[in-house]
């Protein structure tokens, strides 16, 4: 919809002036000084002319809050293993790596 305003303001100022091509149009009125020709309101509705930046911001604060980490109870299993035979168990002086010297 701008770029209509854009070019149909554009044809406006060459009616005015045959020589100027569309740069010098972008330059007079972006880069450079526009010309005192009484059509600020129209040179207004050109595009990226004016901004209308609208922001919104939230923010917020936590309030600090207290809480407690209560422990479950957690039953304890105990269970007796009764070894029946002496010879299974291991015997660390014969399963280690260093062995002390032997008589």
């Amino acid at each position: 919809m701008k770029l209509q305003v854009l070019v149909a303001h554009f044809m406006e100022h060459q009616q005015l002036d045959r020589q100027l091509g569309f740069i010098d149009f972008l330059s007079m009125h972006y880069w450079g000084t526009d010309l005192n020709d009484h059509d600020e309101e129209r040179d207004r509705q050109l595009p990226f002319k004016s901004f209308n930046i609208q922001s919104f911001q939230l923010s917020f604060v936590s309030t600090p809050r207290t809480f407690t980490l209560k422990r479950a109870a957690t039953p304890v299993l105990v269970k007796d293993y009764p070894v029946t035979d002496i010879n299974h168990l291991p015997n660390p002086a014969i399963n280690a790596l260093f062995r002390p010297p032997r008589a």
